[in-house]
């Protein structure tokens, strides 16, 4: 059996499925990544793949769980994420907020991701 892809593979795999809008494979393949980055104790990939968890969860009309999930990656993602990583995730956290029907609470993040 072969071993799997290196985790910096599987993130590019999830970012191309993002770009084409493909959310059931960025879903599929952002729980990998969050499981495999856990188990080989790599924090910085596995605060991406919670983030692109959140925004595929988001995305499928699941924005309780998207946002809870993105707000419990946001200290780690400023901690260890690029710019655009933060500002992706802030971009879900504001996109949560006004599917719950609380744009005004999701403000702050959309100005932080502005502001970044």
């Amino acid at each position: 059996m072969r071993p799997p892809a290196p985790l910096s593979d599987l993130l590019d795999e999830c970012e191309r499925a993002r770009a084409d809008a493909d959310v059931l494979t960025l879903q599929r393949l952002a729980i990998d990544g969050v499981v495999r980055a856990r188990q080989e104790g790599d924090r910085r990939l596995g605060v991406r793949f919670e983030a692109l968890l959140a925004f595929a969860d988001w995305r499928l009309e699941h924005a309780v769980e998207a946002q809870e999930r993105a707000l419990a990656a946001l200290a780690d993602t400023d901690r260890l994420g690029t710019p655009a990583w933060r500002i992706d995730l802030r971009h879900t956290l504001a996109m949560t907020y006004t599917s719950l029907t609380a744009p005004a609470d999701g403000l702050p993040h959309a100005h932080e991701a502005l502001r970044i």
